[in-house]
């Protein structure tokens, strides 16, 4: 089973944890905890490193390289690399949470 949050369920979440309100200074700490969090992340993968977050995850870039095919002709157009951001969590995380 599978949850999507978005970035208002994320700040909700930490607004109660912490005991913060949704409005006016609190919000807009969370808010900006949250920007410098993934901020610091996808500067440090921008230079090519991995981040890791002692008992949370990974995140790391990756490359992908895929091979174009025309689905009329089957014939091959070449081949695009995707780059996209891969997030591992801990194993000792995911135990918890099961």
């Amino acid at each position: 089973m599978s949850t999507r949050l978005n970035r208002t369920d994320i700040e909700r979440n930490i607004s109660k944890r912490l005991g913060l309100k949704l409005t006016g200074d609190d919000a807009e700490l969370v808010g900006d905890c949250l920007d410098a969090m993934t901020n610091h992340i996808l500067v440090e993968i921008a230079k090519g490193r991995e981040v890791r977050i002692r008992g949370f995850g990974r995140f790391r870039h990756i490359e992908r390289e895929r091979t174009t095919i025309n689905p009329a002709t089957k014939e091959r157009l070449g081949v695009k690399t995707e780059h996209s951001v891969l997030f591992s969590a801990y194993k000792d995380m995911v135990r918890v949470h099961e």
